[in-house]
């Protein structure tokens, strides 16, 4: 995926975000809003008005939320081609009924096998922490989002009780069940989501290398030839 970081206080991307949605403009990849701030003409051009926080390059609030959002579609296909790949991988191991197909014996002489298993295994990885992440900063906020309502509500409605703030805030809408209890058991469910795609993974590689490991001692001769790399 390319992100096209855009100043618009910059001259030359002027009208990457045109206000007539009749008009398609063509640009590469997707757009990021920088959060910059007004620099001379030429120094804006040049990247002088980006600014850094933590060593994060600043964007406006509506590009991190797409960002953030193409970011977890993209680990969530990481996942599921991983997986995918080694359900393919598995095939190529059973399609002779357990034994050892030319084919096979070709694959495995160029060691390509344990190349995918283990680069599946490391993008499967990476992309599964980051997923998780998400989900567990997403079940943060809702119970920081709640702690602030309350917070707010108690700091204007100092005469009223607990309980009369909460129906207060019932009535607009905001409750523990609607702000908390629902995203967070949702959050929940896709944290399992994900975790069974992990068992699901975890199992097949386990297959995988006992596969393998059962061809070689079948194979003296590709014993010799990947001795020492299936473990």
């Amino acid at each position: 995926r390319i992100f096209n970081f855009v100043d618009e206080k910059d001259i030359v991307p002027i009208g990457y975000r045109h206000t007539d949605w009749n008009i398609k403009l063509r640009h590469v990849g997707m757009l990021i809003f920088i959060d910059s701030k007004k620099k001379g003409m030429i120094d804006q051009h040049m990247w002088g008005g980006y600014q850094f926080k933590n060593g994060n390059l600043q964007v406006t609030k509506e590009s991190l939320v797409q960002f953030q959002q193409a970011k977890h579609a993209y680990n969530m296909l990481i996942m599921r081609e991983q997986v995918k790949n080694l359900e393919q991988l598995k095939k190529k191991f059973t399609a002779s009924g357990g034994g050892l197909s030319s084919g096979e014996q070709i694959y495995l002489d160029d060691s390509q096998a344990l190349a995918v298993v283990s680069h599946a295994s490391s993008e499967f990885k990476t992309a599964m922490l980051s997923v998780v992440m998400v989900y567990q900063k997403g079940i943060q906020n809702a119970e920081k989002l709640w702690t602030e309502t309350l917070t707010d509500a108690r700091s204007i409605g100092t005469d009223l009780s607990e309980g009369e703030i909460k129906s207060a805030l019932a009535e607009g809408g905001c409750t523990e069940q609607s702000i908390v209890t629902e995203p967070v058991n949702e959050y929940k469910e896709k944290i399992n989501k994900a975790k069974k795609m992990a068992e699901k993974f975890n199992q097949l590689a386990k297959e995988i290398r006992g596969k393998m490991t059962e061809l070689v001692q079948r194979d003296q001769e590709l014993a010799k030839q990947l001795k020492g790399l299936v473990s």
